[in-house]
C-alpha cells in the first residue's frame, strides 16, 4: 500500500487553521506538548506527557477518503524523534516520522499529516484493498516524541487519538424460489455485452423462472434502475431501503427475456466479488431466465 507524500505548510498557514484552537503560554507549559487539530475543523486536542485519549468523529466513510490534521507543538520546548503509528492497518497515517517539530511561537515549518482511511481502493485509486467492517469501526492513533522538560532532562511525550467512523457497504441479495443466489460465481452464470458502467461485460444471474426479488442487506439506500435494453437507457426505477426488499417479473414477450440493472447507493463502495461497479460508481448486472432462452437444456440456478 502506497505511503502517502509528506506535506509542510508554512506556520502562517498553519496558524489560520489552528485560529480556533486554544493556546497555552510556553512560559508556564515548559515542555513541549503536542496539539492536534482537524483542517477545516475546529475540533483540536492538546496533549502534555500525561495526555487521555480522545475522539474525533470523521462520520460516515462511503469509500476510501483522506483526512488532514495539524500538528504542533504547544508547548516551549522542541519536541524531536516523532512517531505516529495507526492500531489499525485500514487507518493508515502519512508520515509516519517527523525529525523535530518546535514550538508554534517559532518560525519555522508546521507539518500536515494525513489519515487515510482505506476502504475499497487505495488512496491513490489504483488497487482495491480491503472494505472496513459494515457499521461502526475505530482507530487508535499514537504520537510519541521526545522534549525537555523545566529542569533540563529529556522527557518522552505523547498524544493518544481515537478516530470513529461508520462505514457505509452497497450490497444485495438476489432472492429466487425463496434462496439466494450466488453472487460471486460464474458458474451457472454468464457474462452478457453490455456498455453500462462503461464495462463491456457484465454478470447476468441466470433462474429459471420469471418471478425473483432483490433485498438491500447493505446500510444505505439504494435506487435500482431496470429495463430491457443492455447499452440503456433503463427506465424503470424502484427505491430500497436497508433491509426491505422488491419484487421483479421478467418479460415474457421477448425472445431473450432479460432484465438490465443499475444499482445507485451514492457512491458507496461494495464487495467486489457480489457487485460490478462501473467508471459511474453504480453496480450493474442482469438477470435471465435461462429455460426460455435454452428451452431444451435442464437448468438449476446456483444459490449459497
Amino acid at each position: 500500500m502506497q505511503t502517502f507524500n509528506k506535506i509542510l505548510l508554512t506556520s502562517c498557514i498553519a496558524a489560520v487553521l489552528v485560529s480556533c484552537s486554544k493556546s497555552t503560554d510556553p512560559s508556564v507549559s515548559g515542555k513541549g506538548s503536542f496539539e492536534l487539530v482537524q483542517a477545516g475543523n475546529s475540533a483540536r486536542m492538546e496533549a502534555s506527557a500525561n495526555t487521555q485519549t480522545e475522539t474525533f468523529e470523521l462520520g460516515d466513510i462511503r469509500a476510501s477518503k483522506t483526512f488532514n490534521f495539524v500538528l504542533a507543538n504547544n508547548g516551549g520546548q522542541t519536541i524531536e524523534n516523532i512517531k505516529i503509528i495507526s492500531n489499525n492497518a485500514n487507518y493508515e497515517m502519512s508520515p509516519t516520522t517527523i525529525t523535530k517539530l518546535d514550538p508554534k511561537t517559532k518560525a519555522g515549518l508546521t507539518p500536515i499529516i494525513s489519515l487515510g482511511v482505506i476502504h475499497g481502493s487505495a488512496i491513490n485509486g489504483s488497487a482495491l484493498s480491503t472494505l472496513l467492517t459494515k457499521g461502526e469501526n475505530t482507530a487508535q492513533i499514537t504520537i510519541t516524541g521526545t522534549t525537555t522538560n523545566e529542569k533540563g532532562v529529556k522527557e518522552d511525550v505523547n498524544m493518544f487519538a481515537k478516530f470513529n467512523s461508520s462505514a457505509k457497504i452497497m450490497d444485495i441479495a438476489i432472492i429466487h424460489d425463496n434462496k439466494n443466489l450466488r453472487l460471486d460465481t460464474l458458474v451457472g452464470n454468464q457474462l452478457l455485452a453490455s456498455n453500462l458502467g462503461g464495462l463491456g461485460l457484465i454478470r447476468s444471474y441466470c433462474i429459471n423462472t420469471n418471478d425473483f426479488k432483490i433485498k438491500n442487506t447493505g446500510n444505505v439506500s439504494i435506487t435500482i434502475n431496470y429495463g430491457t435494453n443492455s447499452n440503456g437507457p433503463l427506465s424503470s426505477s424502484k427505491t430500497i431501503n436497508p433491509e426491505d426488499e422488491a419484487a421483479f417479473t421478467l418479460p415474457t414477450n421477448l425472445l431473450f427475456n432479460a432484465f438490465y440493472f443499475e444499482i445507485d447507493g451514492s457512491n458507496t463502495i461494495s464487495y467486489d466479488k457480489r457487485l460490478q461497479l462501473g467508471n459511474t460508481k453504480k453496480a450493474y448486472f442482469s438477470v435471465i431466465n435461462y429455460s426460455i432462452v435454452n428451452p431444451y437444456v435442464s437448468f438449476t440456478p446456483v444459490y449459497e
